[in-house]
C-alpha cells in the first residue's frame, strides 16, 4: 500500500487511491491522494498544523458545540469521534455535508492525529458525481414502506445525530446512517466511513 511520509511519521493509505498533484491553494507540504468512482470524486489532503490550530482531543461535546455553532445554511453534521488508532494515538475528526449547487452533496472530513507539538490534519472531500441523490431517494421509498415517516409526518427523515432540536442547516437524514452502506458501496459517505475505518485500523 503506498505510504505518504512526513517528518513525523508515515501513513497508509487504501491502495485504491492514487497520488495526486497537490493545488497551488492547498497548504505547503501537502500530500493529495484521489479515488474516482462512477458515483464519487473522493479526495485526501494530509498536512501537518500546529498543535494551537487543532480540535481538543477527548473533547466530542465541545467539538459538537463548536461545529452548531458554525454550520451554514447549506451544511449539517453527520459524525463526531475521538479515540486512538492502532498505534496509540489519539485521534479526533467530524464529518460536515454541504449542499452543492446545482445538486448533490459532499462529505467533508477533518481527522486529526495528535503528535504533541504538532497535529497531523487529514482534510477529506468525497463528493457526489454523475446521478445525484440515488441512495436519498431509495431510502425514502423504504422508509414511507417501513411507515418510518409518511406524507403527513415527515419528521423522523432529518435528524442532527447529537441533538434532535436543532434544526439549522441542513440535518443528517434517516438515509446517511451508516446501516445503509453497505446497499450503496460507492456512495460518496459510505466512501468516507469505510477510509476512516480503514485509516484507525492500518495507522
Amino acid at each position: 500500500m503506498p505510504k505518504a511520509v512526513f517528518e513525523y511519521n508515515s501513513f497508509s493509505i487504501p491502495d485504491d487511491y492514487f497520488k495526486a498533484q497537490p493545488l497551488p491553494d492547498d497548504p505547503p507540504n501537502s500530500i493529495v491522494f484521489e479515488k474516482d468512482t462512477d458515483t464519487a470524486t473522493n479526495i485526501l489532503m494530509l498536512f501537518f498544523i500546529d498543535k494551537s490550530e487543532a480540535m481538543p482531543f477527548g473533547n466530542e461535546k465541545g467539538v459538537i458545540d463548536t461545529v452548531h455553532n458554525i454550520l451554514s445554511d447549506e451544511q449539517g453534521l453527520i459524525e463526531v469521534k475521538s479515540g486512538t488508532v492502532s498505534s496509540g494515538t489519539s485521534f479526533i475528526y467530524t464529518v460536515v455535508k454541504t449542499h452543492r449547487q446545482p445538486s448533490g452533496m459532499q462529505y467533508i472530513l477533518t481527522l486529526q492525529l495528535d503528535f504533541g507539538v504538532s497535529v497531523l490534519n487529514l482534510q477529506g472531500y468525497f463528493t457526489e458525481e454523475g446521478i445525484t441523490g440515488e441512495r436519498d431517494a431509495a431510502i425514502w421509498e423504504y422508509a414511507m414502506r417501513e411507515k418510518i415517516i409518511s406524507t403527513e409526518d415527515q419528521s423522523n427523515w432529518f435528524a442532527d445525530p447529537y441533538d434532535p432540536g436543532f434544526q439549522r442547516g441542513i440535518p443528517m437524514n434517516f438515509a446517511e446512517r451508516a446501516q445503509f452502506d453497505q446497499a450503496f458501496p460507492e456512495h460518496p459517505l459510505s466512501e468516507l466511513r469505510k477510509f476512516v475505518r480503514f485509516f484507525i485500523s492500518e495507522n
